[in-house]
């Protein structure tokens, strides 16, 4: 599962990815991971954060939020 994420999204914290995706690429990244995850075992939870709400997200450290995203996911 986390081979399906790091390959779309980038990891932030152990378990913790964030990114903007299109559409299609994120239908992709959701169908892999419905695939691979033991949902006895496994737990993924998507937020999809409207843009106004990303730019308001604060950050220390790195790697930093990223810039205008039309599709973010934490």
């Amino acid at each position: 599962m986390v081979n399906v994420l790091k390959n779309h999204i980038r990891h932030v914290q152990k378990s913790v990815f964030e990114g903007h995706l299109t559409k299609d690429k994120f239908d992709k990244m959701s169908e892999l991971l419905e695939k691979n995850i033991d949902p006895a075992e496994d737990s993924v939870r998507i937020y999809e954060l409207p843009k106004d709400m990303v730019l308001k997200i604060k950050a220390f450290g790195q790697p930093p939020v990223m810039d205008d995203p039309s599709f973010y996911m934490v």
